[in-house]
């Protein structure tokens, strides 16, 4: 499977105190975002710049922007971290996308875990689960990120492992590893941009999930000698990464 970054951007050549028009699918494009009237914005355009600007008017057809700053470097992180995320209880799903989306990831894959909520459970307690992409969007603007994260549909584990099958690393998050720490690992491993992690429930992996999980090139790594809640588990980990390979 191909990833590509979803960004907030324009074709256009923009200029710092310009107003520009978007149009057509430029346009449409942040109105699906949920992008209105009055917000700041950060967007991309052809030459690989990042502006500042904010939103005039939106309507599908059209987007009117006022440029007042060009970010002196770019937003996005040198990293392409995918997160393999098990369903978890309480709505704690919410707080994992806007941080990880703050920190850079590049995308999130949720997933049901034999330990996990099932699917359908998790739907019927979370009305809010469409509210997913907004909540990337409006952590992105909030970041200053030129990219919105992309989040998959909800899958079982299988399957979001081969989504990541030919990633550079693939690195589990395990409370039972006593040998190899993340941050040990990432000092001796820094070939590749193409980074998935992969955090399980609060209830841990049974055995059988542990046999594939193993079979398809992951490294148990720790994070310490305590344990911690899952989503305290999840921001932990990419910021070690992002602070050791990235660029915080």
């Amino acid at each position: 499977m191909i990833f590509e970054k979803d960004y907030l951007f324009t074709s256009l050549n923009l200029i710092k105190e310009k107003i520009v028009t978007l149009k057509d699918k430029e346009a449409l494009h942040l109105k699906e975002k949920e992008i209105l009237p009055g917000m700041i914005i950060t967007i991309h355009d052809k030459n690989g710049s990042d502006f500042r600007a904010r939103v005039v008017s939106i309507t599908k057809d059209e987007a009117v922007l006022k440029i007042f700053d060009k970010l002196k470097r770019e937003t996005e992180p040198l990293l392409n971290i995918f997160l393999l995320q098990a369903l978890i209880k309480k709505e704690k799903f919410d707080f994992i996308i806007e941080k990880s989306t703050e920190l850079g990831v590049f995308g999130i894959i949720p997933i049901e875990t034999k330990k996990s909520q099932r699917i359908e459970e998790f739907f019927k307690n979370h009305k809010k689960i469409h509210r997913w992409p907004f909540v990337a969007v409006r952590a992105t603007l909030q970041s200053r990120r030129a990219a919105v994260p992309r989040i998959t549909k909800v899958v079982r584990l299988k399957e979001a492992i081969d989504m990541i099958s030919n990633f550079d690393h693939k690195i589990l998050i395990s409370e039972k590893e006593n040998n190899l720490s993340l941050k040990e690992y990432l000092i001796h491993n820094r070939s590749g941009v193409n980074v998935a992690i992969l955090v399980g429930p609060e209830g841990g992996w049974n055995d059988e999930e542990i046999k594939m999980i193993n079979a398809s090139g992951f490294v148990s790594t720790s994070l310490g000698p305590r344990i911690l809640r899952v989503e305290t588990a999840t921001i932990a980990a990419i910021s070690i990464i992002q602070a050791i390979w990235g660029d915080i």
